[in-house]
């Protein structure tokens, strides 16, 4: 709300209701309309440029820093209060490798771990955090602290690698590998395995590279959600007549999330015991924010 100032016999002659500096639209009698127009817009106008996507070039290929390409126009807010026309609208001219001297915590990577990066305001320029905090529902910010930009993400892997990847705003290519195994020759004839990603993930481009010793046609299903829902399913038949194959069998296909999940069942088309085991090696090639 609006700060009031008292007048006294040594002050004002008048009681005035200045507005609170990062809080309050520019409402007070005292501006004249047309300013208060004008600034009031210009609240606005710094607002809604938030909400745009900032399209920054990132890549990883040596599982240790991340390259930040050159970029202009940034808007960076200098306050956690509120967003307001005080900010810094940030371009760099070349481009910046950050890793994990720019850890909010710890000196390295944990593996298996999702990482969020940031750029924050720092005095008349700009500096990067790498943080585990994800951002807000909207993904613009970190979750509790407007002052750090969401720029994108990255995770690493089993042994505290990151998984390469190269991004243009929220759209990222990468290599992120799974595995699905079906023993025929024991007494497994269908397999389900449910894949979780980041919550920031709005959808998935799967590789799949089916390895198969089965005869008979097989199936790959996929759907978006984990096994038990009901969502639309994609199927990709498949077979090997002449026994074991050195060369898989090949399918793409984007997906959208549900739940933040893809469940993907794998069944033979053969009997226990007549055919060695089908391989599905699943690698997550593409991802969106």
């Amino acid at each position: 709300m609006p700060q009031t100032i008292t007048q006294t016999s040594t002050t004002l002659s008048n009681q005035l209701q200045v507005p609170l500096n990062n809080v309050d639209f520019v409402d007070d009698l005292t501006v004249k309309g047309p300013f208060q127009a004008l600034l009031n817009n210009d609240y606005r106008l710094a607002r809604a440029a938030f909400s745009t996507v900032p399209n920054i070039s990132m890549s990883s290929f040596n599982g240790t820093t991340i390259t930040v390409d050159p970029f202009t126009d940034l808007l960076l807010a200098e306050s956690n209060t509120t967003i307001t026309t005080s900010n810094l609208l940030y371009g760099q001219n070349s481009g910046v490798t950050i890793g994990t001297s720019n850890l909010e915590v710890g000196i390295n990577y944990v593996a298996d771990t999702v990482y969020y990066i940031y750029a924050t305001y720092s005095v008349l320029n700009c500096t990067f955090q790498i943080s585990t905090v994800a951002p807000d529902a909207n993904k613009q910010f970190k979750t509790g602290d407007i002052t750090k930009r969401f720029l994108g993400m990255f995770i690493t892997t089993a042994i505290a690698t990151i998984f390469n990847f190269s991004c243009v705003g929220r759209r990222y290519l990468g290599n992120i590998p799974s595995v699905l195994t079906l023993d025929t020759t024991n007494v497994l004839l269908t397999q389900t395995i449910d894949f979780s990603y980041p919550l920031v993930f709005k959808n998935v481009t799967l590789k799949l590279n089916v390895f198969t010793q089965e005869p008979t046609t097989s199936n790959v299903t996929m759907k978006p959600g984990v096994a038990a829902s009901t969502t639309t399913t994609y199927n990709f038949p498949f077979r090997q007549p002449t026994g074991a194959s050195t060369t898989p069998v090949v399918f793409i296909q984007p997906i959208p999330l549900l739940n933040n999940s893809v469940s993907l069942t794998l069944t033979s088309g053969g009997s226990v015991g007549t055919a060695g085991p089908i391989n599905v090696f699943v690698v997550t090639t593409g991802w969106e924010l």
